[in-house]
């Protein structure tokens, strides 16, 4: 535990699911890290948790990338500690194309790269120091159209059901894993 105590990073935080996820973690007695590219909302989202009486500190930078990530980890950690509790949700890429007839390799690429190999880093490079130390959780959204075919979001489709199978089938998820 940090002397901050517990620390729960939202990571991707946006004025929906992650400000959510963040008063609900801080709530719970977190110390809330907020994760954005966008510093003008990260201000915003950090004085509302604040006026919740809410604990958050904000950390601009770019999860997409791998070095970004790894950057407001090591940011997280230098400043407030071991991180405890990690939501990892990302938007992917502005669909550029809308028809599944239209997806190349070329055009799929970002969202392999933002939606599937982001998050696998994410996962592997948060998890590390949770299973040495015997505890923590890491939570990781997908989008809608990875429970369903949704032929205008099948840019999104490929790699977010990948992400699925792969949650599902890896050990230290599988046992929690509750499809509803």
């Amino acid at each position: 535990m940090s002397s901050k105590g517990t620390i729960a990073a939202v990571f991707g935080v946006g004025p929906g699911l992650g400000l959510s996820a963040a008063r609900y973690l801080g709530s719970l007695g977190h110390h809330v890290a907020l994760v954005s590219r966008n510093s003008d909302r990260l201000a915003q989202f950090t004085d509302q948790l604040g006026s919740d009486g809410i604990e958050a500190t904000a950390f601009a930078g770019d999860i997409t990338s791998f070095d970004g990530l790894d950057q407001v980890i090591t940011a997280i950690t230098s400043a407030l500690g071991q991180i405890d509790v990690a939501l990892y949700q990302v938007a992917g890429p502005d669909p550029s194309v809308q028809s599944p007839l239209e997806i190349t390799a070329e055009t799929e690429r970002p969202y392999i790269d933002q939606l599937l190999l982001a998050p696998l880093h994410a996962v592997h490079t948060l998890m590390a120091p949770m299973l040495e130390r015997g505890a923590g959780t890491v939570l990781v959204t997908l989008g809608s159209s990875s429970l369903g075919p949704t032929p205008m979001m099948s840019q999104y489709d490929i790699p977010q059901r990948y992400d699925l199978n792969l949650w599902i089938g890896h050990p230290l998820a599988s046992a929690t894993y509750l499809p509803r």
